[in-house]
């Protein structure tokens, strides 16, 4: 599996529905800023979609 340390990518655009909550607590966990958020038709429905961005420098901080 690659990860910035293989990349060398500035950062990493994620997105998941608001009411999926372990997916929001995976990405606080690391170091993720909530961006913004906004509506977005999912197969189960309409729901809010959180756009997070995740910087290097934030994932590396967390890594043991």
């Amino acid at each position: 599996m690659s990860s910035f340390l293989d990349l060398n990518w500035p950062h990493l655009w994620l997105t998941n529905a608001a009411s999926n909550v372990p997916s929001h607590r995976v990405k606080v966990r690391q170091g993720a800023e909530l961006a913004c958020t906004r509506e977005k038709q999912y197969m189960f429905g309409m729901d809010t979609a959180e756009v997070w961005l995740l910087k290097s420098e934030a994932w590396k901080q967390r890594r043991p």
